[in-house]
């Protein structure tokens, strides 16, 4: 629902120089449709100075309308889900967590071919189960690249 991409554009991170592109996978449309804050955030997102992408598949970033921009310094994943449409109806427990662990697999993989060098790829991410099945600690060395884990920050509610 673009909330935190708001809090960040509302602190400033989308003005002095850094810009911030705030994306989703939904179609503004569906953005529009689903959340009933969604107009207004987008709308405000965009009068402080962000960007917002809609259609942005988190798995394919480095061949989607990201690929042409500079490369950027951090690229961050909120609490990464598949949608329940993308997991079929009969998937047990297990695939749904192999399946989401392959969407951050494949979400490293493509995140960084768009990152400057000493970028960094944020995940935020509950430290619970089922959450804690995917291995978050694990997934940069199985994408395909020279990402490495720097470590985890515990959530702290605000």
């Amino acid at each position: 629902d673009f909330a935190f991409s708001e809090a960040l554009a509302s602190a400033g991170y989308a003005q002095g120089g850094g810009q911030l592109i705030a994306t989703a996978l939904d179609e503004e449309a569906e953005v529009l449709a689903k959340y009933a804050c969604g107009a207004e955030r987008l709308s405000k997102l965009r009068s402080i100075g962000a960007e917002v992408v809609c259609g942005i598949d988190a798995r394919q970033l480095h061949e989607g309308p990201l690929a042409t921009r500079d490369a950027f310094d951090r690229i961050l994943f909120n609490f990464p889900l598949l949608p329940v449409t993308a997991i079929p109806g009969h998937a047990g427990q297990y695939d749904v967590h192999l399946a989401n662990r392959a969407l951050l697999v494949d979400f490293l993989h493509s995140a960084q071919h768009l990152l400057r060098p000493n970028g960094a790829v944020i995940i935020a991410s509950k430290d619970c189960f089922p959450y804690s099945w995917w291995r978050i600690e694990a997934l940069p060395q199985w994408s395909r690249g020279d990402l490495a884990f720097a470590g985890m920050l515990p959530w702290q509610y605000t």
